[in-house]
C-alpha cells in the first residue's frame, strides 16, 4: 500500500495555506477585540486575521463565541 500520493496532496494542501507573514495565537487573542469592534482597518492585518481563523480551529471559535457574545450584549441593550 503506497500512501505517498495521499501524503504529497496533503504537504501541497499545507503549504498552500502557508503565508510568509502569519499570526501566531498570541497575536491573534491580542487583536481580537480590536478587530471585532472595527478598530483594526489595515487590510494587511485584516487579512492575516481572516488567514490564522481558516487554519486555526480554536481562534476562529474563539472569536465566533465573542462575536456572539458582544451581539447578544449589544442587543440586550437596545
Amino acid at each position: 500500500m503506497n500512501d505517498k500520493p495521499r501524503s504529497d496532496e496533503a504537504v501541497h494542501g499545507w503549504l498552500e495555506l502557508t503565508q510568509d507573514d502569519e499570526l501566531d495565537c498570541d497575536q491573534f487573542s491580542r487583536l481580537l477585540a480590536p478587530w471585532l469592534d472595527g478598530r483594526v482597518e489595515d487590510p494587511r492585518i485584516l487579512e492575516l486575521i481572516s488567514h490564522h481563523r481558516r487554519l486555526c480551529g480554536e481562534c476562529n471559535e474563539e472569536a465566533e463565541l465573542l462575536k456572539a457574545a458582544l451581539e447578544g450584549a449589544a442587543a440586550d441593550q437596545d
